[in-house]
């Protein structure tokens, strides 16, 4: 497995980046996915560092986030130059996340991918839609996984909560045109029975190209949440409330 890690600069205003994590390894079955079962951080030698020419295997990288890749809403809270980035939709209960990747093999790159989610929040229920993939090379095998979190002193990163509310969509056809726009039909929906003190939502993005060993993999999590009651409402001052790794990418193979 080959995992990446980077720099953490400043917050941003509405736009954070922050130190890039890797997750342990993910399922491919069709439904009721395997999230990840940790987050933990791993050290790694960083291609994105090296010239194109210097690189070996499966790589992927933080690409500039263009504006259109942003939900109307949010422009103006992120900046285009940014890999990805969060947005409160004020008083709305409803949060965003999008973010862009390159990807290649060894010298050769071969697209980048485009990510995107909102999740609303309604009483206990959270539901993610859209919750998209957007290649411009042609990909294959898309997987996307949704999970619930909590968030406690024994798992600053964040751990499913029980019972386990994890599923996924598995892409069919199997190949992806360039630039093509996957989308997990009807979106992620869940209902914790427990309600839990604080908590988050993770989807996570995996992809294969035709000719290549590689599985590409991205997972984001969202703005947290609490609960008031049986309510969950996401933190205002939502940048002191995104954990441990709350970003991360990697390559198997």
């Amino acid at each position: 497995m080959k995992l990446s890690s980077g720099k953490s600069p400043a917050s941003l205003a509405g736009c954070v980046l922050l130190t890039i994590m890797t997750t342990s390894a993910m399922t491919l079955s069709h439904s009721h996915d395997t999230q990840p079962k940790a987050h933990v951080a791993h050290p790694s030698s960083d291609q994105c560092s090296l010239p194109m020419a210097r690189r070996t295997g499966g790589w992927l990288c933080p690409a500039s986030l263009p504006a259109s890749g942003v939900a109307p809403a949010a422009t103006g809270h992120c900046k285009p130059h940014e890999s990805w980035c969060w947005y409160l939709v004020p008083g709305a209960g409803r949060s965003t996340w999008a973010g862009q990747f390159k990807y290649g093999f060894g010298k050769k790159p071969l697209g980048k991918v485009s990510l995107y989610y909102e999740v609303a929040l309604s009483g206990r229920k959270s539901e993610s839609k859209p919750v998209r993939l957007v290649p411009s090379g042609a990909v294959r095998n898309v997987v996307i996984t949704g999970d619930r979190l909590f968030y406690d002193s024994n798992w600053p990163a964040g751990h499913p909560i029980s019972p386990r509310v994890n599923e996924s969509y598995l892409h069919h056809p199997p190949g992806v045109a360039s630039n093509a726009v996957v989308l997990w039909p009807g979106g992620y929906a869940a209902i914790e029975k427990a309600p839990v003190h604080y908590g988050a939502i993770i989807h996570t993005w995996k992809w294969h190209v035709s000719g290549y060993s590689s599985t590409w993999f991205v997972f984001a999590k969202s703005i947290h949440y609490y609960f008031r009651g049986v309510r969950a409402f996401f933190f205002k001052q939502w940048k002191r409330h995104l954990g441990q790794q709350p970003v991360g990418w990697g390559v198997y193979g």
